[in-house]
């Protein structure tokens, strides 16, 4: 985000001081950061009806999850568009929404994440066959030779 005023004055309105609104920790090291609802690059703007505060962690999950889920990620857009629509702090209705949602990208980024371990261990697997047959038919040549 290129104007911090208006991340600034999101963080006045939605009293985001210690968590973002998936509930996530704001930290020195997890700062909280503008993320556009409607994209940019889809004309959306850079202003308080456009931005909703999220965690530097949660706003690469969202974005992963556009990508890997994009239903899932046009629910949470809308319920980005509600909550800044409401231009209040949320409630306790609304942070149990935020929470599920959350839940269920965390679920979703798990799954990838060990489907990819999987699958570089698989890769390895495939290596250590390989250099084992390289092995045994360069000593086989060895002892046609």
């Amino acid at each position: 985000m290129n104007n911090p005023l208006i991340r600034s004055e999101l963080v006045k309105i939605f009293k985001c001081d210690e968590y973002d609104w998936f509930g996530d920790k704001i930290t020195s090291d997890n700062k909280i950061t503008y993320h556009h609802i409607l994209k940019a690059e889809h004309g959306g703007r850079e202003s308080l009806a456009n931005g909703a505060l999220l965690t530097q962690s949660m706003h690469r999950l969202v974005h992963l999850i556009e990508y890997v889920d994009p239903e899932l990620y046009e629910e949470i857009t809308y319920w980005f568009e509600i909550i800044n629509k409401l231009r209040k702090p949320l409630d306790e209705e609304l942070e149990e929404i935020m929470y599920s949602l959350r839940e269920r990208m965390e679920k979703i980024a798990l799954k990838r994440e060990r489907s990819r371990a999987r699958a570089r261990d698989q890769m390895r697997l495939k290596k250590a066959w390989v250099i084992k047959l390289f092995v045994i038919i360069s000593r086989l040549q060895l002892y046609i030779l």
